[in-house]
């Protein structure tokens, strides 16, 4: 199997059979040599292939991956199995029955060519006892071997359990922090969100500001503009009005005039009576005239002043009630944003790596990640 140039904790962990943390602490001690590597959320460390096996050679670490193998030590139970004989006969026999037991039936060398008749008994005598001890040594031995073997292989599973469990606890707490890390996330880019609707709020406030604004001037003109037409039109009336006078008066005048020349006083008093009250009647009914056209525009003129304010009220109440309503929109959103944060921090500290770590251990009846 062909191992990348780099390769990460989880990786290393496998292949050299060492717990994550074990890595990690080395690589924070300067033992094991890593660099870092910026991924979403955080980072993740990536180990070189060469000091890996340089660090694994100096913790006596064996695996075939990385090149690393010695030999396998002798199973207790082989070395115990072998030991047996020397502890099986050392205890029961004497020196001299042990270099009796040696000797072969039959050999006669030296010394030993003709056998001591009292070592000859003694070791016939004891066939019977030693068979029976021996025996029961064996039922024993047996008995203690498989309690042995059934040792080691209890002691050989511990640490795959071990290792199962941390495994389990660091992918669980990998998991916590990357939710972690997931509502830090959310709690940013909320942040984010609320900036951008305060600054689009705004926008729209300066928007509506100037459009009120603009609304009010040119409803101002609009009114100054008609005011100003009709104190003209005013104005002209009564230019009018005095120019009538004026002819009406010139006419009497040139009326008199003539009548005073042509006839004699009698004459001259009716036809003067009569002209002046035709002229009175006629002059009469233009004033009558005049003053209902005055009349007529001056109550235009109230009316376009009294339509004017009531166009610029309602115009004020509508910005009022927009104002107040992005006001109120604002404090809406700016408290459920506030009380949404509080709520946040509330389940972060209740979800805290305390929290995990008493669930991890049973203290909580809740299941660690429930999704």
């Amino acid at each position: 199997m062909n191992l990348p140039d780099e390769l990460t904790v989880v990786q290393a962990a496998k292949v050299t059979g060492l717990q994550r943390y074990t890595l990690r602490d080395a690589i924070h001690r300067g033992d094991l040599a890593a660099r870092q590597q910026k991924v979403p959320g955080g980072f993740k460390y990536l180990i070189p292939l060469e000091a890996l096996r340089e660090f694994a050679r100096r913790r006596g670490v064996q695996s075939s991956l990385l090149g690393l193998e010695g030999e396998q030590p002798a199973l207790v139970g082989e070395s115990a199995e072998a030991a047996v004989p020397v502890a099986l006969v050392a205890p029961s026999m004497t020196a001299g029955a042990v270099a009796a037991s040696a000797v072969k039936p039959g050999a006669q060398t030296g010394e030993g060519a003709y056998p001591d008749p009292e070592r000859t008994s003694l070791v016939n005598g004891m066939p019977q006892e030693m068979t029976a001890e021996a025996q029961a040594l064996a039922v024993d031995w047996r008995e203690f071997k498989e309690s042995t073997q059934e040792l080691i292989q209890l002691l050989r599973s511990l640490p795959r359990e071990e290792q199962r469990a941390d495994g389990l606890l660091e992918d669980r707490l990998e998991q916590m922090l990357q939710q972690i890390v997931e509502v830090q996330s959310d709690v940013l880019g909320l942040k984010k969100g609320f900036h951008q609707h305060l600054s689009k709020v705004e926008g729209r406030v300066v928007n509506l500001q100037q459009s009120v604004n603009g609304e009010l001037r040119t409803s101002m003109e609009r009114v100054r503009q008609g005011m100003n037409q009709g104190l003209d039109e005013f104005r002209s009336g009564l230019d009018a009005w005095q120019h009538n006078v004026d002819t009406v008066f010139d006419d009497m005048r040139s009326t008199l005039q003539e009548v005073a020349a042509s006839q004699s006083d009698a004459e001259m008093r009716q036809a003067f009576v009569h002209k002046l009250s035709v002229d009175n009647q006629s002059t009469m009914g233009e004033v009558k005239k005049l003053m209902v056209e005055v009349s007529e525009t001056v109550g235009q003129m109230v009316s376009a002043q009294q339509s004017g304010a009531q166009t610029l009220e309602r115009r004020l109440d509508d910005v009022k009630a927009s104002v107040d309503g992005v006001r109120r929109s604002v404090d809406r959103s700016t408290e459920m944003i506030i009380k949404w944060r509080q709520k946040m921090q509330m389940e972060q500290s209740k979800r805290g790596v305390k929290g995990w770590w008493n669930r991890l251990w049973g203290r909580s009846q809740t299941p660690v990640l429930s999704k």
